[in-house]
């Protein structure tokens, strides 16, 4: 198992480029399951209410990474809503439903949070 530094993997005086960006996204594993204590940074001062921060990473649904920037006033994506237009976008060449769509959100985050719910089987 790797874990990451932040003083090896993203050194301190780059928390400025971070502070002064208004989109970052983490498009790495970094703090997918099983290693989810893994982050590209963990300096608060790195975010700020002016941001957007999204995350690839779908499993957990908010990393470690988001959760820092939510704490500090950012707007937070998670991977998750990226992985199911993905996943709708290839079953039918972008012409799913809503409704199917909010059945997919619903389905992938029962199972990344291991409570399958067999009600939002369409039969």
């Amino acid at each position: 198992m790797i874990h990451f530094i932040r003083s090896s993997y993203f050194p301190p005086d780059n928390v400025e480029t971070l502070s002064n960006s208004r989109l970052i996204v983490n498009a790495t594993t970094m703090g997918m399951f099983p290693d989810v204590e893994d982050t590209i940074t963990d300096l608060e001062e790195s975010f700020n209410e002016e941001q957007i921060v999204f995350d690839l990473v779908y499993n957990p649904t908010k990393t470690n990474f988001l959760k820092m920037a939510e704490m500090q006033g950012a707007k937070v994506v998670g991977g998750l809503k990226m992985l199911i237009s993905q996943a709708a976008k290839s079953l039918s060449c972008g012409q799913v439903s809503r409704c199917l769509l909010k059945k997919f959100q619903i389905l992938f985050k029962s199972i990344f949070s291991r409570k399958v719910n067999k009600k939002i089987f369409c039969y």
